[in-house]
């Protein structure tokens, strides 16, 4: 599995140093140096940041002997998505599936549970059963049940309940999870540090000033500097801004989003795309494409079968044209699944297709036009990050010169009445209940931000007749750039932290005096 992570060619991943990282996983297991070793370890972050990564290299330097040798006696790899689709079997049936002879010395391996590890990666991906509280308790290692529900038994610790866990999730709070483990410790995976950007960008583009250039951009913007904690986005911010550095060679960075870097991406590596199509044609596959991406955010569904693909129609040639541009890559543990090579392509996706042409929703049941609302109500309420991106790069699509870019090197059709509806939706929001009691402004401004559209951000905003704003550094942009737009604002509260360089400091006493 390890040898068939498909990276594109030029990047880099820096994480490559094993000393360092040797001493990190031995602290996963013992926190606290000679105190008591956690049962459940959950490692959470964002999509991309290595948590996949980190699981794997303890199964990898276990097996090769470098780490835990005199801790566990055997360590097993769970995929859940591979758990979403498996038949009812027992846990020997569930862990024999990767054994070598598909014979696990069981009797052995059970007679010193606490010398077990179960490594169980994706756990968003899972599909749980109805009535997780109500469900009798099983001990049974022999009992043949669905592959979830064993999962769950063993999450819950009813199997084998001396093993140790390491879990791998996007969000360790999650209900599911809190359900299900007992006494979890929990540890964030940051992913990639300022410094670590500064140094991707930087061995990228081996000029110091071009890579000062960028980290101070990217520091600049809030949803592209959260992003950049993920190696993938730095290397697609690289990759897009190298392709635009030939046509625009003063970097040009002041004037772009998060959502132009991403359009400029895809239209840029589409340029070499080699499929040849009528425009009839195209139009129909980014529709199948972007209709998959949709209805895997609905369903917390982040791999996709054969099935999955071919129910959508999407056509081979595109498949593999994507698979060479890195957007798709292979999944190395299951046959003939696909994913996104990073979740931001998959939220890009899933927000263009809300804004192309077309009626019919991604999941069924509601129109494209509902579901984007129920999007949007729940991007600016809620805490999942991928409903957000998705309200980020939506909004950002609505920027003209940007949409007629997408429409031409994409080949696709934009929604004409997708300004509108979003017009409407906004009016509706402001004599909503929702915006008194969990509505946050600082979101909504970033959203308004991408689009870079003065009129129509000031048709959005003539409804808020007051704010209140804690503003943080990240966030300082967006909202200078909407409060300036918001003509009948009457009462505001403002509370800015941030820390200015002591250079823009001088300048302005300067200026002043």
């Amino acid at each position: 599995m390890w040898d068939n992570i498909p990276w594109p060619e030029d990047h880099i991943y820096l994480r490559n140093f094993r000393e360092r990282e040797h001493e990190e996983l031995r602290r996963l297991l013992y926190p606290k140096g000679s105190g008591a070793q956690p049962r459940t370890i959950v490692l959470h972050g964002p999509a991309g940041v290595g948590k996949t990564t980190l699981a794997m290299k303890v199964v990898l330097h276990w097996a090769e002997g470098l780490l835990f040798q005199h801790s566990f006696e055997y360590v097993f790899y769970i995929s859940c998505h591979h758990i979403r689709d498996m038949e009812d079997t027992t846990l020997v049936g569930l862990l024999s599936r990767d054994w070598a002879d598909s014979q696990i010395p069981i009797q052995h391996a059970m007679t010193h549970p606490e010398r077990l590890l179960f490594v169980i990666d994706g756990f968003e991906e899972m599909t749980l059963p109805s009535e997780v509280d109500h469900r009798p308790p099983c001990t049974n290692w022999d009992q043949r049940l669905p592959a979830a529900s064993i999962l769950l038994h063993l999450l819950k610790k009813e199997l084998l309940p001396t093993a140790t866990l390491l879990v791998t999730t996007r969000d360790c709070l999650s209900e599911d999870l809190k359900q299900l483990l007992l006494h979890p410790w929990c540890l964030q995976i940051p992913g990639f540090t300022e410094g670590d950007q500064k140094e991707y960008f930087f061995r990228y583009f081996r000029d110091r000033n071009e890579a000062n250039k960028v980290t101070q951009w990217v520091r600049k913007n809030e949803a592209l500097s959260h992003a950049c904690s993920a190696p993938l986005v730095c290397w697609t911010v690289c990759s897009c801004l190298k392709r635009q550095m030939p046509r625009r060679p003063s970097f040009w960075l002041n004037a772009q989003t998060t959502t132009s870097l991403y359009a400029y991406f895809f239209s840029s590596v589409f340029e070499t795309a080699e499929v040849s199509w009528s425009k009839q044609c195209w139009s129909e596959q980014w529709q199948a494409l972007c209709s998959l991406a949709a209805h895997g955010m609905w369903s917390s569904n982040f791999t996709f079968s054969k099935e999955d693909v071919g129910h959508r129609r999407l056509r081979a040639p595109l498949i593999r044209c994507l698979l060479r541009l890195n957007i798709l890559r292979k999944v190395s543990d299951c046959e003939d699944c696909l994913t996104f090579t990073h979740q931001s392509f998959q939220v890009f996706l899933g927000a263009m297709f809300y804004v192309l042409r077309g009626k019919d929703g991604a999941v069924g049941g509601l129109s494209k036009h509902q579901e984007m609302r129920v999007v949007l109500d729940d991007a600016l309420v809620d805490a999942n990050s991928y409903w957000h991106q998705t309200a980020l790069f939506t909004f950002g699509l609505l920027n003209q010169d940007l949409a007629r870019q997408v429409e031409d090197a994409l080949h696709c059709q934009m929604s004409p009445r997708i300004m509108d509806e979003l017009l409407q939706w906004a009016e509706e929001l402001s004599v909503s209940d929702m915006v008194p009691y969990s509505f946050e402004l600082p979101p909504f401004f970033q959203c308004l931000y991408e689009t870079q559209e003065e009129t129509f951000v000031k048709q959005v905003l003539s409804h808020l007749l007051e704010a209140d704003l804690e503003v943080g550094d990240l966030q300082l942009q967006a909202t200078s750039f909407c409060l300036r737009h918001c003509q009948r604002l009457s009462k505001l509260r403002l509370s800015v932290s941030c820390l200015l360089p002591q250079t823009e400091l001088t300048s302005r006493r300067d200026t002043s005096g």
